[in-house]
């Protein structure tokens, strides 16, 4: 992960699906170059193998299987190269503090998945995902919630 005064910035070149043709890109003109904080930016995903839609960053992409979708647009993934970047000053805000969508747009990370389980925000709420079941439990009571669950607790005897 690198230390906390580093981001992991990802640089995709990416096309839309239209534009490929027997494995090959049709037009150069419509081949995009992005950058993207690793961590940070969430996508909705498609994953051709199985057939099913997810959100989650580019950490945990496949390039072979998976399709970025913006728009409704399906894009595909030619190349990605990510590398740590230093940074000199990091603003920091706990999630749980984030009132407004811009609060949360300026999080490093915006959520965390494995698979199709995490937690992400909207403004006010932790949304737990758990497979297909989303639900959305209010910061303040999600603050509660996670800081008893962490506290060391006094035991019966």
């Amino acid at each position: 992960m690198g230390n906390s005064n580093t981001v992991a910035i990802s640089k995709i070149v990416i096309t839309p699906i239209t534009n490929i043709a027997g494995g090959r890109v049709i037009n150069q003109d419509a081949v995009e170059t992005r950058e993207y904080n690793s961590r940070m930016d969430v996508f909705l995903f498609h994953n051709r193998e199985r057939n099913e839609m997810r959100k989650g960053n580019l950490m945990d992409v496949s390039l072979y299987n998976d399709l970025i979708v913006e728009n409704e647009i399906y894009y595909k993934i030619l190349h990605m190269l990510t590398k740590n970047v230093q940074c000199d000053k990091v603003k920091r805000i706990k999630p749980c503090d984030c009132k407004t969508q811009n609060d949360i747009n300026e999080l490093a990370d915006h959520g965390i998945f494995h698979n199709k389980e995490g937690i992400s925000l909207i403004p006010g709420h932790a949304v737990i995902t758990l497979n297909d079941i989303k639900v959305e439990i209010p910061s303040r009571r999600f603050k509660m919630m996670a800081t008893w669950f962490l506290e060391e607790q006094e035991i019966r005897k």
